[in-house]
């Protein structure tokens, strides 16, 4: 399977459990979520200003604006996410979502080949 057909499962896996987790498919920060969570999931030392750099530079704003994007996607629709990683809404951060999400793709989906 070449990198860049690996890269897209990823981020389908990464969209498809967003949905999943209520997360509004309609939002700017649900793209910018599933990304995140394909890089972190790739690249499990990436730290997430770089990831948010990396996706702020493919679409030409700021690391900023991602930043907002994906918060305002996560607190839009929290409460199946805070039920999935059994945490509150003052607990949940973007950072958390992200590496939960990756560590589930990276234990379940990539070592199951």
């Amino acid at each position: 399977m070449s990198y860049k057909r690996y890269s897209n499962h990823l981020f389908e896996f990464a969209e498809i459990m967003l949905f999943a987790l209520d997360v509004p498919p309609h939002l700017q920060g649900f793209l910018f979520l599933a990304e995140a969570v394909a890089i972190r999931a790739k690249d499990k030392r990436s730290r997430f200003k770089a990831i948010y750099a990396r996706i702020a530079a493919t679409y030409g704003i700021s690391r900023k604006t991602v930043s907002s994007a994906m918060s305002y996607a996560i607190f839009h629709s929290p409460d199946v996410l805070c039920a999935t990683l059994r945490t509150t809404r003052g607990e949940l951060f973007i950072g958390k979502v992200i590496s939960s999400l990756a560590l589930f793709i990276n234990n379940f989906v990539l070592n199951s080949d």
